[in-house]
């Protein structure tokens, strides 16, 4: 009797240990599953997130190039004679601005027009020609001629503006060059 009582002991030891080492491997699965839930639901609701601000650049660009396709352009001249009116516009929005245009330089080619944000030329019977144009004036100067370029009758874009400060007066102020790298498009294919 008192060796099945050993017997019974040792059992009950060993089922003891059993059942700890069962329910500790329990909690540790327990905890491992509720970790990987928290990291899962954590990367939902960044994925969530992202696709969120994604469709709203989506619907903006959309709005944009349905904007775009209500803008009429009236190209007053075309070819070459579209930078000669550029020049002018540039010549007489810098007399405004009382800035002063030390500048302009044009290319003498048509080239086929392609758009810095696309890589093929989808857009058929356009064309651009590179030029370039220094300002002197102060900030504000420049600015306001800048702004002028919303007025121009001859579709430009802007590729490049680069601002140098040259002088600064006893006040502070400081008079600025602005290098300019436009291209004007114009109606006809290179």
């Amino acid at each position: 009797m008192a060796q099945l009582e050993i017997y019974t002991n040792r059992v009950a030891n060993i089922l003891d240990r059993c059942l700890k080492v069962t329910g500790a491997v329990v909690v540790l699965a327990c905890l491992y599953l509720g970790f990987a839930y928290y990291r899962t639901s954590v990367k939902l609701k960044e994925t969530n997130l992202n696709i969120t601000a994604r469709n709203a650049n989506m619907r903006d660009a959309q709005h944009v190039i349905d904007h775009s396709k209500e803008v009429k352009v009236d190209i007053s001249e075309r070819g070459l004679k579209a930078v000669g009116q550029v020049q002018e516009f540039i010549e007489k929005s810098a007399e405004n601005a009382n800035c002063e245009l030390s500048e302009f330089q044009a290319g003498s080619d048509i080239l086929p027009y392609l758009s810095r944000f696309s890589r093929d030329t989808a857009q058929k019977g356009w064309g651009q020609i590179d030029a370039t144009a220094t300002l002197k004036g102060t900030l504000p100067q420049i600015v306001a001629m800048l702004q002028s370029f919303s007025g121009q009758k001859n579709p430009v874009e802007l590729d490049s503006i680069e601002l140098t400060r040259t002088v600064v007066d006893k006040s502070g102020t400081s008079t600025l060059t602005a290098k300019l790298s436009i291209r004007v498009l114009t109606k006809g294919e290179a």
